[in-house]
């Protein structure tokens, strides 16, 4: 029991700061009556008009009813590859096929959420490893890092926002090649 408290005393950061995202995100959804406290959905913009379609014509693209490379669906014809590639890229994306067929603007609110959740950590993580500070700062730096601008930008084109999950990790890298001069890491 001793030895839980003290991890948790050391590490409570990774935990607080998700955790802070989280239910910040669900009171956000529930105030907006946003899916599954509303009618609404977390897809706007761009990904109401063309992020959604994109990750719709992938079930398309698995029944055999459309071309994995080119819809006549979406805008009047569309190269769906880019966005595919960047959908297969993203640990999230398996997400919206839970969801299933018709249903990737509700798969949104959840995928946004656990992006949210994971950037969080990420950013604690990158404090931690970055700068000596006390837990609580590292906390307050990975719910800012969360928040950021590139976030509010970003969600409209969701595969993005995976960005802010792998930059920190490639930050650490480049520092850890510069240090050791060892290019397989880096690479």
């Amino acid at each position: 029991l001793n030895t839980v408290w003290s991890f948790l005393r050391k590490n409570y950061a990774y935990i607080l700061a998700p955790l802070f995202v989280g239910v910040i995100y669900i009171i956000a959804l529930w105030q907006g009556e946003v899916y599954p406290f509303g009618k609404y959905t977390a897809a706007s913009y761009d990904f109401s008009a063309q992020i959604c379609p994109f990750i719709e014509h992938l079930f398309d693209a698995l029944k055999g009813r459309s071309s994995l490379f080119y819809s006549h669906a979406i805008g009047g014809g569309a190269d769906v590859f880019g966005s595919l590639a960047y959908f297969i890229c993203s640990p999230f994306s398996a997400l919206f096929l839970v969801f299933g067929e018709g249903m990737v603007a509700e798969a949104a609110v959840l995928v946004l959420g656990l992006k949210l959740v994971v950037i969080a950590f990420v950013g604690v993580w990158f404090a931690s490893t970055m700068f000596r500070i006390s837990p609580l700062a590292r906390a307050c730096l990975g719910i800012l890092y969360a928040y950021c601008g590139y976030t509010f930008v970003a969600n409209t084109y969701i595969n993005w926002l995976d960005l802010l999950m792998y930059m920190p990790l490639l930050v650490w890298v480049f520092g850890r090649f510069v240090k050791t001069e060892r290019f397989w890491l880096f690479s």
